[in-house]
């Protein structure tokens, strides 16, 4: 009886040994498809977001009209320092897409994320062109690199996984 109980003394080690690494590697993939989640949901906030502004200033996709000044208050004179609405309508979008694994920028003037991770978001016009009622389409695409991107295991590599998360998303809005 005695031996009995010397050969199941390890049977808890190894049995955690062989469960810690399974349960480890399901937390850091349930971490990044939150983090995935995540930057998706903003960016169908941000595509949203460009989407609306487009519909109100549809003249972001003409070259003549695009260096136009944006007055946010309406008025029809506007300093120098007034950003044209190319650059708010860029602004408007980058500035609602968060990434939790980039750190934010607290300094006024300065975006939320990196230019080099999104692509310009376009604004398209339907065939009707620039009339009231006519759809406007805004795509934004995002490149998202985790924390995990540069990880691979041996024998199993990423699991399938890729390296950069490209998403997209297009909203189409009418003209008003």
């Amino acid at each position: 009886m005695v031996r009995q109980a010397n050969r199941e003394e390890g049977q808890s080690l190894v049995e955690l040994g062989i469960g810690v690494p399974f349960l480890v590697i399901l937390v850091i993939a349930l971490i990044e498809m939150g983090i995935v989640f995540s930057v998706y949901i903003s960016l169908i906030n941000a595509a949203r977001e460009g989407a609306e502004f487009a519909s109100k200033y549809p003249q972001i996709t003409d070259a003549n009209h695009a260096n136009d000044s944006y007055n946010p208050d309406g008025a029809s004179s506007c300093t120098p320092s007034c950003p044209t609405i190319t650059e708010e309508f860029y602004s408007r979008v980058t500035n609602e897409i968060t990434d939790p694994t980039e750190p934010l920028k607290g300094q006024e003037g300065q975006r939320l994320i990196e230019d080099g991770n999104m692509d310009p978001p376009t604004a398209v016009v339907g065939p009707n062109g620039i009339t009231p009622g006519s759809p406007i389409t805004v795509t934004v695409v995002y490149s998202l690199q985790t924390f995990t991107s540069r990880v691979s295991l041996p024998f199993f590599g990423r699991f399938g996984l890729p390296a950069v998360y490209r998403m997209q998303y297009t909203f189409s809005m009418p003209i008003r």
